[in-house]
Protein backbone atom coordinates (compact mmCIF):
# COMPACT_ATOMS: atom_id res chain seq x y z
CA UNK A 1 0.00 0.00 0.00
CA UNK A 2 2.88 2.29 1.06
CA UNK A 3 4.47 1.92 -2.51
CA UNK A 4 0.95 2.39 -4.55
CA UNK A 5 1.02 5.94 -2.05
CA UNK A 6 4.21 6.71 -3.15
CA UNK A 7 3.74 6.08 -7.01
CA UNK A 8 0.85 7.80 -7.49
CA UNK A 9 2.71 10.72 -5.46
CA UNK A 10 4.99 10.54 -7.81
CA UNK A 11 3.15 10.16 -10.85
CA UNK A 12 1.11 13.52 -9.86
CA UNK A 13 4.17 14.79 -9.79
CA UNK A 14 5.58 14.09 -13.30
CA UNK A 15 2.14 15.17 -14.37
CA UNK A 16 2.41 18.56 -13.28
CA UNK A 17 5.96 18.85 -14.59
CA UNK A 18 4.93 17.41 -17.97
CA UNK A 19 2.55 19.99 -18.74
CA UNK A 20 4.58 23.01 -17.86
CA UNK A 21 4.26 23.82 -14.43
CA UNK A 22 7.29 25.61 -12.57
CA UNK A 23 8.98 24.10 -9.34
CA UNK A 24 6.74 26.39 -7.37
CA UNK A 25 3.57 25.73 -8.70
CA UNK A 26 4.34 22.34 -8.18
CA UNK A 27 5.79 23.04 -4.50
CA UNK A 28 2.04 24.67 -4.23
CA UNK A 29 0.27 21.96 -5.25
CA UNK A 30 1.69 19.05 -3.79
CA UNK A 31 2.47 21.06 -0.33
CA UNK A 32 5.35 19.58 1.12
CA UNK A 33 8.24 19.08 -1.75
CA UNK A 34 11.22 20.96 -1.59
CA UNK A 35 12.28 22.82 -4.01
CA UNK A 36 15.15 20.85 -4.38
CA UNK A 37 12.37 17.38 -5.40
CA UNK A 38 10.34 19.61 -7.51
CA UNK A 39 14.02 21.02 -9.46
CA UNK A 40 14.20 16.79 -10.13
CA UNK A 41 11.02 16.41 -11.58
CA UNK A 42 11.10 19.90 -13.92
CA UNK A 43 14.26 18.69 -14.66
CA UNK A 44 13.14 15.17 -16.19
CA UNK A 45 10.19 16.71 -17.84
CA UNK A 46 12.48 19.01 -19.50
CA UNK A 47 14.57 16.39 -20.81
CA UNK A 48 11.67 14.22 -21.45
CA UNK A 49 10.20 16.73 -23.74
CA UNK A 50 13.98 17.99 -25.60
CA UNK A 51 13.97 13.80 -26.30
CA UNK A 52 11.03 13.85 -28.29
CA UNK A 53 11.46 16.96 -30.12
CA UNK A 54 14.87 15.73 -30.89
CA UNK A 55 13.55 12.54 -32.39
CA UNK A 56 10.86 14.41 -34.11
CA UNK A 57 13.39 16.70 -35.94
CA UNK A 58 15.17 13.47 -36.72
CA UNK A 59 12.95 11.84 -38.47
CA UNK A 60 11.81 14.89 -40.45
CA UNK A 61 15.29 15.59 -41.54
CA UNK A 62 16.23 11.50 -42.38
Amino acid sequence: MRWWLSRTYVSATDKLAEAGCSEHEIIAQLGHVTPQMAALYTKAARRKSLSASNQALYLTIS
